[in-house]
């Protein structure tokens, strides 16, 4: 669960940190098994990291799966972020 992106105060301790992560927390009945991890794409040529723009960046490589599998984009300050699949599971 992200902080609310109108509470700009910085997390100040160990106990508020917790306390932050706890509020994001389900009932033990409603736990599911899952799993997410991120992946942090890297150039063959040279192991640079990929950035955001440019032809070959992150935001053509979702643009491109956007076309190609009609799913919907995750759009942040105008820029997307992620696709959406018609299950509703984002990439």
């Amino acid at each position: 669960m992200a902080r609310d992106t109108t509470d700009f105060r910085p997390i100040e301790g160990v106990d508020e940190l917790v306390e932050h992560l706890a509020e994001g927390n389900k009932p033990r009945e409603k736990w599911r098994i899952g799993t997410e991890h991120e992946k942090f794409p890297f150039y063959v040529d040279g192991n640079a990291p990929v950035p955001y723009g440019g032809e070959r960046g992150i935001r053509a490589i979702l643009e491109g799966m956007q076309n190609k599998l009609g799913w919907d984009p995750i759009i942040d300050d105008g820029r997307i972020i992620g696709l959406v699949e018609p299950t509703g599971q984002g990439a």
